[in-house]
Order: structure tokens, then C-alpha cells, then sequence
């Protein structure tokens, strides 16, 4: 299963995606895709190499590609996933600890339109979907300290917190809309 967001999510100079995510594949495992493959390819992914490696990308217009390939992301185990864009750098936390951080170009969003949770649209691998769970999604258009991020890991967010853009708890119960609980 994946989800399907439709929904223009802003995302631009700042970032932070926290995903609940448990990974039982060992492929190509996508957690995060917001992108377009129509026109001028552009997108930001979060997902795993067949390493094991969690990757993070970036590529607007085809222009500036950027990608990193952070610690081995475990399996079979549930972790909350976080990821912080601020001024030119892309910071990585396991369960609220702090990994690592990197340089990485974004260039201004160029409109992008599609939204996928465990599933990507990219185009140079074909469609993908992650073997494992998701929870908890949220997606801002700030960069949270370790703090706020250890804050909401403990303590989902309400949905009107400032920058708060998208908030998915995946607790609907049964059917096939999951509902965004922000703002």
C-alpha cells in the first residue's frame, strides 16, 4: 500500500519530514517522494538503497542533483525518521539523535504536484513501493530544532503548530482516506 497526497504541500527554503517508518524490505524502499516527472524533473526523496542505506535527494529542474547516503536504516524495527533542510544543509535523526548532516543544493520550488507515501513516481527506476509500515508523517515548511523534534516524537502535534504544512497519523481506522490533520 502507499499514499497518494493531493495536495500542494509548499515545501521551498526550509524543510522538516518526520516519518514513523518500519522497513521489512531490503530493495529500493521509499518512504518519502515529493516530486514531478512531467516537464522539468523535480523532486525531494527519502528512501533506502539495497545497502541499507537511508538516501536523501534533491532535484530541481534537473539543473542541481543532490544526493547523500546516510547510516544504514534499520529492519524490522520501528524508528522515527527525521529530516531538516536549512540553509543549504540536510540533517539526519534517528529517533531523535542527532546522525549526521551534509551540504546538499535546493534549488526554489518549481511547483511541484505530487505527493507519494511508500511510493515513488521516479523516473529512471520506474515505480517503486516500500515493503513496511509508516505512521506519523508530518511535513513542515520550517526547520525544527532536535529539540521540537524529540518533542513531537514523543507528543504527535495537534495540526495548528506554526509551519506545521501536512500531519498524517494514519489512524483512521478502515477505508482508503487518510486525512490530513493540519491546519
Amino acid at each position: 500500500d502507499y499514499v497518494f497526497v493531493d495536495d500542494v504541500l509548499p515545501i521551498d527554503d526550509e524543510y522538516t519530514i518526520n516519518i514513523m517508518v518500519k522497513r521489512t524490505g531490503t530493495g529500493y524502499e521509499p518512504f518519502f517522494w515529493n516530486g514531478t516527472v512531467v516537464g522539468q524533473p523535480s523532486w525531494i526523496e527519502i528512501y533506502t538503497q539495497p545497502s541499507g542505506k537511508l538516501t536523501i535527494a534533491h532535484n530541481r529542474n534537473m539543473s542541481n542533483y543532490g544526493g547523500h547516503y546516510f547510516d544504514t536504516f534499520p529492519i524490522g524495527q520501528w524508528l522515527y525518521l527525521s529530516v531538516v533542510y536549512q540553509n543549504g544543509m540536510v540533517s539526519v535523526y534517528y529517533d531523535g539523535i542527532f546522525m549526521e548532516s551534509v551540504s546538499m543544493p535546493l534549488e526554489s520550488n518549481p511547483g511541484i504536484s505530487e505527493h507519494y507515501f511508500g511510493h515513488t513516481a521516479h523516473s529512471d527506476i520506474g515505480d517503486s513501493y516500500l515493503n513496511g509500515s509508516l505512521d506519523r508523517i508530518s511535513v513542515w515548511n520550517i526547520a525544527l530544532t532536535s529539540s521540537e523534534i524529540q518533542s513531537y516524537m514523543a507528543s504527535s502535534p495537534v495540526g495548528n503548530e506554526n509551519g506545521l504544512i501536512g500531519y498524517w497519523n494514519f489512524n483512521e481506522g478502515s477505508g482508503t482516506t487518510l486525512y490530513d490533520h493540519s491546519g
